[in-house]
């Protein structure tokens, strides 16, 4: 498994409360997770909608207006 798809899965185990740990030296490096009775859990949202949430264009931040001061 590369590393991309390490860190995905880690990022998704923290979301889930699942505990994941990564064994072996390249190339054979692996994730293993796991899921702890009363501590993971599922979230209401799907990776779907999420995926579509971020994938939308967001409005550019607001750029700050400053005054000038007369020295």
């Amino acid at each position: 498994m590369n590393r991309d798809h390490r860190r995905i899965i880690h990022e998704l185990a923290q979301i889930y409360g699942i505990e994941s740990v990564s064994y072996d030296n390249e190339p054979k490096r692996n994730v293993v997770i796991t899921a702890v009775k009363g501590k993971s859990i599922c979230p209401s949202n799907t990776l779907t909608s999420v995926l579509e949430r971020e994938m939308q264009t967001r409005p550019p931040p607001p750029i700050p207006h400053y005054r000038q001061t007369d020295k």
